[in-house]
């Protein structure tokens, strides 16, 4: 498995309807190919970790990258891992 962590900023004004737009669509993507993690936001910056296969997640990360929704991707961490840390999120 994989596990990778990034922070990036929110473009424009992303509001709450937005986050809650991006939260539903994270959900059903994620439980389709298998991935856990974690994201946090306070207005302005994202915080998130994604875990799950290899193949999966690399995508995911792809997809997130090109989302127009925020920039400045920064990922603070990416490697192997044995067992989730999320797997209940």
């Amino acid at each position: 498995m994989l596990q990778i962590a990034y922070t990036s900023r929110a473009a424009g004004s992303f509001g709450e309807a937005d986050y809650n737009s991006l939260i539903g669509q994270a959900r059903s993507n994620n439980e389709r190919d298998g991935l856990t993690g974690l994201i946090l936001f306070d207005g302005s910056r994202f915080l998130q970790a994604i875990e799950g296969p290899k193949a999966s997640t690399s995508h995911c990360m792809a997809r997130i990258a090109s989302d127009g929704r925020h920039h400045d991707i920064d990922i603070v961490k990416q490697g192997d891992i044995r067992d989730r840390d999320f797997a209940n999120f």
